[in-house]
């Protein structure tokens, strides 16, 4: 900070200095701590409390001239004076909340702006410091006897880029850019990983290396937020469909055991057996010699409840329309309008037998 006081500007207004104070880069970088700490304490101190102190302790300077230098002033009032509280009155009555926006606001909030733009550029290359393991460990893939070629440094920064989710906010700087790169090590062939990081992060101190601000790695987390949770979104999905298929697959072999199980009762009924050879008829009763054989009959046995439940597993009475054979489907369809009007208490109905007829037929075409 510099304050321009000429002999005829020592005037009996402080506000005077609005106009002659000038900030620089160089001046921000003697107030905070090296780059090398672990917290940024002292940019939040120098971002939030320091451009109005900076001004307050300016306007203090030729406050005390004003008094020292005035002919007519009254001793004691010199006396009196407390500097502390003249420059806590100037702070409470210019925080940056009670600013106003006339030119003396606009001033103001125009070095606000620079302070939070040099901050931001001290944080980023902080974070830059903070990294050095990640930035070594790089290097030393692209290194061969602990020096990498001055060629390959962009693939270097590409790959820096890429895993701090910077999303070409690094490659595509005009610092990190190609033409950037060899000019800076122009005459010569290779370099180590010390060179390469004094040109990368700058020295501990001051000014220097990537000009990447704080605000591109906030972004860049978000960028790694966001994909983290589409990938656990994407997981979620994932484990609910495998959920599903999995349901799926237990009712089928719950449905496949209970087919099982009454194929083997099946198989262990007389009767059964002997429908299937075609030695009887499902009526349970063996036609004489010439005796017309009546379908119409409605079966008696043990047998016809098996058969029930046969022709439901196969899913005759659930979906008549699982089965696509051109014969067979038509069929199907018009047996599921006539089993609506059939009694509930009756076994054994006329849509049955149609059923237990296009059973065989279809374990006919399947065999």
């Amino acid at each position: 900070m510099v304050v321009l006081v000429t002999r005829e500007r020592r005037l009996p207004y402080a506000r005077a200095v609005e106009d002659d104070v000038a900030l620089d880069r160089s001046f921000f970088d003697k107030l905070v701590q090296p780059s090398t700490t672990d917290t940024d304490w002292d940019i939040y101190l120098v971002e939030s409390i320091w451009p109005i102190l900076s001004r307050g302790l300016a306007a203090l300077a030729l406050e005390v001239e004003r008094l020292h230098f005035r002919k007519d002033g009254d001793p004691l009032v010199r006396r009196r004076f407390c500097p502390l509280a003249w420059l806590a009155q100037y702070l409470l009555r210019n925080k940056p909340k009670s600013g106003t926006h006339d030119a003396e606001g606009v001033r103001r909030e125009k070095q606000l702006e620079k302070f939070s733009e040099w901050a931001d550029l001290e944080r980023g290359r902080r974070e830059i410091y903070r990294r050095e393991k990640e930035v070594r460990r790089v290097f030393n893939g692209f290194s061969a006897r602990r020096q990498v070629r001055i060629s390959a440094l962009p693939k270097v920064v590409a790959v820096l880029d890429e895993l701090t989710w910077l999303g070409g906010e690094l490659v595509n700087s005009e610092y990190c850019k190609t033409q950037s790169i060899l000019e800076s090590f122009r005459g010569k062939d290779s370099i180590d990983f010390e060179e390469f990081w004094r040109w990368f992060a700058g020295p501990a101190r001051g000014a220097g290396g990537v000009p990447l601000r704080w605000t591109a790695f906030v972004r860049a987390e978000a960028r790694k937020h966001y994909k983290d949770a589409r990938e656990l979104k994407a997981m979620r999905i994932e484990e609910k469909e495998v959920a599903v298929v999995g349901a799926i697959r237990a009712d089928e072999d719950r449905d496949e055991l209970e087919f099982t199980e009454l194929c083997t009762k099946l198989s262990e009924n007389e009767k059964i057996r002997r429908i299937l050879d075609e030695d009887f008829i499902l009526t349970g009763m063996e036609p004489a010699e010439g005796e017309e054989v009546v379908d119409e009959v409605p079966p008696r046995g043990s047998h016809v409840e098996l058969l029930c439940d046969l022709m439901e597993k196969a899913g005759f009475r659930k979906d008549p329309n699982r089965f696509s054979g051109d014969e067979i489907a038509p069929e199907l369809a018009a047996l599921g309008a006539q089993q609506t009007s059939a009694c509930e208490g009756a076994k054994w109905t006329v849509g049955c037998m149609h059923q237990w007829s296009l059973l065989q037929r279809l374990l006919v075409c399947e065999c």
